[in-house]
């Protein structure tokens, strides 16, 4: 494995295209510039542009601007100056992610898993040793509680019940699935294994920011696999499921005294069918199924962050800070 874990240059970004495009492979890539096999990957799927393939300037011009921003590497000078130094002394990065997961038992880890076929091609060919994708993160000691894993559709049994036995989540993203064509979350097998998951939009690759529709989506893959996603668990996955995947549930994703009053009022007059198809509703299940299916960004009236109104007309709602009954 290489040592060097500088930035790249744009003469390294040259000689990377030079040599994809003469047909070398990830490993002697990174042979050749004295890199790990893990960076060259990543810069090859982050830099990539969609349209033009890798080009040397387009990649130098992407990275610049993603570049610390706004991380937490750029916030807290002495995680930057761990990292660094680590990296410096020969660490990869999956070390050094790993050591800063033991280290910070509270923290939170996010990456992918599993999402499509080629990248878990490009995961065995980095990690020839491990038996699976995940067993890759697991053996830098990255799946634990917290730890949050987007996609997971191409698990096997074995991956489901060692998710489920570590406490970590898989952060469910049917937009961007179905969007990407990358394939089904099996949810019927995560419920088999006691795997934990929630539902969740993906920035890069989703559709739609709004859970409403996320949660159509949700259900639509569950369909087109035998299997359904009633709607009472369809609102517990975006709510307090997804407090329970980051375990925070004591905190937010429920309507309880103690917790954090962050919520959304929902129209159920926003457009004229939503308001029709509920007034002929007979259940609560019938009401967030017809929501889930017909709602978007125009069904939410109001949003309040810690009890204060931050989105909607102040006019159109209102709460009272005055203690519950007893």
């Amino acid at each position: 494995m290489g040592r060097s874990y500088e930035q790249l240059s744009l003469e390294d970004r040259c000689e990377i295209a030079r040599l994809s495009a003469n047909g070398s492979s990830v490993r002697q890539i990174a042979a050749a510039l004295d890199r790990s096999p893990s960076t060259i990957s990543r810069e090859l799927n982050r830099n990539r542009g969609r349209q033009i393939g890798y080009k040397p300037a387009y990649a130098q011009q992407q990275a610049r601007a993603r570049r610390w921003t706004g991380s937490r590497l750029e916030r807290e000078p002495g995680l930057r100056r761990a990292v660094m130094e680590r990296l410096a002394r020969g660490w990869s990065p999956e070390q050094v992610a790993g050591r800063l997961a033991r280290d910070f038992p509270d923290a939170f880890i996010h990456s992918h898993l599993a999402e499509t076929h080629s990248e878990i091609a490009c995961v065995r060919e980095l990690f020839p040793s491990s038996r699976s994708y995940l067993d890759v993160y697991d053996g830098h000691g990255l799946l634990r509680e917290r730890a949050i894993y987007a996609h997971c559709i191409y698990l096997d049994a074995d991956d489901r019940a060692r998710m489920a036995e570590s406490g970590a989540a898989a952060a469910f993203c049917p937009t961007s699935n179905l969007y990407l064509g990358s394939g089904l979350f099996d949810l019927a097998a995560a419920d088999a294994a006691g795997m934990r998951f929630s539902t969740a939009t993906d920035v890069g690759g989703g559709s739609s920011f709004s859970m409403l529709r996320t949660l159509d989506e949700a259900r639509k893959v569950a369909r087109l696999q035998g299997q359904d996603l009633a709607p009472l668990r369809a609102f517990y996955l975006a709510t307090l499921g997804a407090a329970r995947c980051l375990r925070l549930e004591d905190r937010i994703g429920r309507l309880e005294v103690g917790a954090e009053a962050d919520f959304i009022v929902l129209d159920l007059q926003a457009t004229e069918l939503i308001a029709r198809r509920t007034a002929a509703a007979r259940t609560l299940s019938d009401v967030l199924r017809i929501l889930m299916t017909l709602g978007d960004d125009r069904a939410v009236k109001a949003t309040y962050i810690l009890g204060r109104q931050v989105h909607g007309d102040p006019a159109a709602t209102t709460l009272s800070t005055k203690p519950a009954a007893s």
